[in-house]
């Protein structure tokens, strides 16, 4: 019985030691991610309704904010339909 004991221990100190040392060589690998500017053109706002109506009023608020906060200019789109058949064209 002692010695299934002592087993388990040594696997359980094993696995433990290669988890430390795997988290420490991805520290080293890991190189650091610089931040870009971003936007770095204009942003365009896909409003999936008609123009006119609440849905369309609030984009423009927060557009008009984006547009302040990234220095870029931010377009609104009215798409009516553009929840479905028109997903297919807009490219990210």
């Amino acid at each position: 019985m002692r010695h299934a004991s002592n087993q388990s221990m040594v696997f359980a100190g094993r696995s433990v030691t290669a988890l430390l040392l795997a988290f420490a060589l991805s520290a080293v690998v890991a190189r650091p991610a610089f931040a870009q500017d971003y936007p770095d053109r204009a942003v365009k706002i896909i409003v999936p309704f008609a123009a006119g109506g609440t849905a369309d009023a609030v984009p423009r608020f927060v557009g008009d904010w984006l547009s302040r906060k990234w220095g870029q200019p931010v377009v609104i789109e009215n798409r009516t339909g553009a929840a479905g058949k028109h997903r297919r064209r807009i490219r990210l």
